[in-house]
């Protein structure tokens, strides 16, 4: 039987009724409606931070801008040196959370995917406990003020480097891996380490990219953190937190550090324009890391 035959006896075989084409169409009009709902505030903030000066204050905002103009961008990248100084900020605390996280993680999860391991229910049943109940605020607080994390990057860096949910999910995926790999790692004369780090890590790359994705975007959106002990180091802030600032203020080309005379953009368009300069890593991330996704979390939240 061809290929084109076979392709043939199984449309045959799945072919819809007029009422299930009748859903199906429903189905699929609705998602391409809520897909242009949730698309239509970025389409809001792009056509804000392109528009000129004067087109935004005769006709305000429109969804094609009537008059294109950059200058927003231009002002942002050649008055403003705290935006550039937060990226790097940013990527610091984001790449040292990634690395301790990954560390960590491996090596709770690596006992914990022992089925021998003496108190594994016990341990496991204390992590699932952590995860319904958290500390609070002020005790965190406190917490950070007194071991010193405050006023410094550890107090963003140190609370992302375990997550009980992110443990669950790399111990579930070294289940998966065959021991008969270790076996043979064991009978050569490795050792757990070198198992670990030479074997089940690179093995585990699916979830360990997956989770680094979830870390650097939590990191990346993270602002909370540093309003909290952070909000006096202002050479210390994070992109979120610089972002913050400038949408919350009046005059936000004063906030950029923007000479005073001279024309500026609106205060609108550079709002906008400093929002898609903030996220556009984060866009730009998920093509190339979302096949890791469905293989990561599925594979990771199967075995048990």
């Amino acid at each position: 039987m061809s290929s084109q035959a076979a392709v043939k006896k199984i449309n045959n075989k799945i072919r819809m009724t007029p009422g299930e084409k009748v859903g199906v169409t429903i189905i699929y009009g609705m998602l391409i409606l809520f897909s242009l709902a949730f698309l239509m505030p970025f389409l809001y903030v792009v056509s804000t931070s392109i528009t000129s000066e004067k087109a935004l204050a005769e006709n305000g905002v429109t969804l094609i801008p009537s008059s294109f103009s950059l200058d927003a961008y231009v002002y942002l990248f050649e008055y403003s040196k705290d935006i550039l100084r937060a990226f790097f900020n940013t990527i610091i605390i984001a790449g040292a959370t990634v690395v301790l996280m990954i560390v960590v993680t491996s090596l709770f999860a690596y006992p914990l995917s022992k089925k021998d391991l003496p108190g594994r229910t016990a341990i496991l049943g204390y992590v699932m406990f952590s995860m319904m109940f958290g500390g609070g605020l002020i005790p965190t607080y406190i917490l950070m003020h007194e071991y010193g994390f405050a006023n410094n990057w550890l107090c963003m860096i140190l609370p992302g480097c375990f997550s009980a949910w992110n443990m669950i999910l790399v111990r579930n995926y070294f289940s998966s891996i065959p021991v008969e790999l270790e076996e043979s790692a064991f009978i050569d004369g490795a050792g757990y380490f070198t198992i670990l780090f030479r074997i089940i890590i690179p093995l585990a790359k699916p979830i360990l990219a997956t989770l680094t994705l979830f870390t650097v975007v939590g990191t990346w959106n993270n602002w909370y953190t540093a309003l909290l002990y952070l909000s006096n180091q202002k050479k210390m802030w994070p992109i979120m937190m610089f972002l913050k600032t400038v949408l919350e203020s009046t005059n936000p080309s004063t906030t950029l550090g923007m000479p005073v005379s001279g024309a500026f953009p609106p205060t609108e368009c550079l709002k906008m324009a400093a929002v898609l300069v903030c996220i556009f890593p984060i866009l730009i991330s998920y093509p190339f890391l979302q096949k890791y996704f469905v293989k990561g979390i599925m594979v990771g939240s199967i075995k048990g």
